[in-house]
């Protein structure tokens, strides 16, 4: 039985309501496949084999999705949804707009260090707040340029690596190609020493 079947379940939505719904603003699921979806009863909007994140989150399906949610024409997904409870489009779109309001960029934020730090930004003329608020901070871009205050080098360590993994040890296979044909892929332990300067 859906729930336009039972009247009694409080779920049901009378004309010109809507769901209170903002998971399409603030949830994000991957699946196996690679398919994204914006809540966890809908179908994937998007797929990160072929779309960035970004572009996902901010592509058509979506907005389309959030303006059927503000504005009460649900499609069959969200109409028949048990998940969230009815409201009214005015009551959904003050809590989209409070929800909207709290997105920041983060308290050490500086424009001009996160352009440098992106250095394909350049000549583009965006806005870098703008740019990291939509797209940057779902492609995990750097908000600081240049490279760690003291580099790392690793050095690669064949006898630790065969004693944090027996069983290239015992297959009888050479360390460091284990490890650059499949181990770094693995997790495989390593052990390295690290080395500084």
């Amino acid at each position: 039985m859906s729930a336009a079947d039972d009247p009694d379940d409080g779920l049901t939505l009378d004309p010109g309501q809507t769901r209170d719904c903002v998971d399409p603003w603030t949830y994000v699921e991957f699946r196996v496949n690679g398919d994204v979806a914006p809540c966890c009863v809908r179908s994937g909007v998007g797929n990160l084999a072929t779309q960035g994140l970004a572009m996902i989150l901010n592509g058509e399906p979506v907005r389309a999705l959030r303006a059927a949610l503000l504005g009460g024409a649900l499609d069959r997904t969200c109409a028949d949804c048990t998940m969230r409870a009815p409201t009214t489009p005015a009551a959904l779109t003050e809590r989209v707009a409070q929800l909207l309001a709290e997105v920041a960029v983060p308290p050490a934020f500086e424009p001009g260090a996160y352009l440098r730090a992106n250095p394909d930004l350049a000549g583009k003329n965006v806005d870098p707040i703008q740019h990291f608020l939509a797209h940057g901070r779902f492609e995990g871009r750097r908000l600081l340029p240049g490279p760690r205050s003291v580099p790392l080098t690793i050095e690669f360590d064949p006898e630790s690596y065969l004693l944090m993994n027996p069983d290239v040890a015992q297959a009888g296979r050479e360390p460091r190609d284990h490890f650059l044909l499949s181990g770094q892929y693995e997790g495989r332990k390593l052990r390295s020493r690290v080395i500084t300067g």
